[in-house]
């Protein structure tokens, strides 16, 4: 039995859970600016016409 194996396989396991972290947190950071620019009313858009004050 080689001893290197479980350190390989700790490693694989958490090199893989590292990945999914970081694309989950990606696709978190994007839902997040995607559900503040839909809700914030103050960012000019430019479909809307302008309101009067």
């Amino acid at each position: 039995m080689n001893p290197l194996l479980p350190a390989l396989a700790w490693g694989r396991m958490v090199a893989i859970l590292a990945a999914m972290l970081i694309l989950l947190g990606m696709v978190a950071l994007r839902l997040l600016e995607a559900s503040r620019q839909n809700k914030t009313p103050d960012t000019p858009a430019s479909d809307s016409p302008p309101k009067p004050h």
